[in-house]
């Protein structure tokens, strides 16, 4: 068993001699090509971070932990900042999840206020019209989000869309949310 175990130490000893020999000279282009591969996968992980909102959803978290500012605030500005995106979109897919997240921020809104209720529609029955100057026009854009949420085959064109998150913006202006 001994001996074995020499002749393998003594197999691999002598093919490290042998590349050994062939790869000294070229050791510092892998050093050179192993430091540009870890300052390339280096900037790959600080990039995602950046980029899938870890980063941000992580301060939110330590915010919220410690008491530091008001965080459900930066993230109903975060969540308008992606309405206004997905409006801009040509694809009406896009319009649609811009429609469905104006109304998720509203109910946020509303329960925030105090306003209970099972799900949105108890909550908006509550809310009082003389809240908004534009309350009717939200009863429709509410429609709409139903239409939307409910109807996979609904057609909406991106006026429409416009029309609906420009209802929800003035709303949110005059409850505070945007200025």
């Amino acid at each position: 068993m001994e001996q074995l175990f020499q002749s393998v130490i003594s197999y691999f000893l002598k093919t490290r001699e042998f590349f050994g020999g062939i790869l000294e000279p070229a050791l510092p282009w892998f050093y050179g090509a192993a430091v540009l591969l870890s300052i390339f996968f280096f900037w790959g992980i600080i990039h995602f971070i950046i980029n899938s909102g870890y980063l941000a959803r992580m301060t939110d978290e330590y915010s919220n932990r410690f008491g530091i500012g008001d965080v459900s605030q930066l993230r109903k500005l975060r969540a308008w900042k992606k309405v206004l995106k997905r409006i801009k979109s040509a694809d009406m897919t896009d319009w649609k999840l811009a429609i469905l997240e104006c109304d998720f921020l509203f109910d946020e809104i509303l329960k925030h206020s105090g306003i209970r209720g099972a799900d949105v529609h108890e909550r908006f029955e509550q809310f009082p019209s003389t809240s908004v100057s534009n309350y009717e026009r939200l009863l429709q854009a509410h429609r709409v989000r139903d239409s939307v949420a409910n109807d996979a085959g609904f057609i909406l064109s991106q006026e429409e869309a416009r029309a609906v998150v420009k209802i929800y913006e003035q709303t949110f202006k005059e409850l505070g949310l945007i200025s």
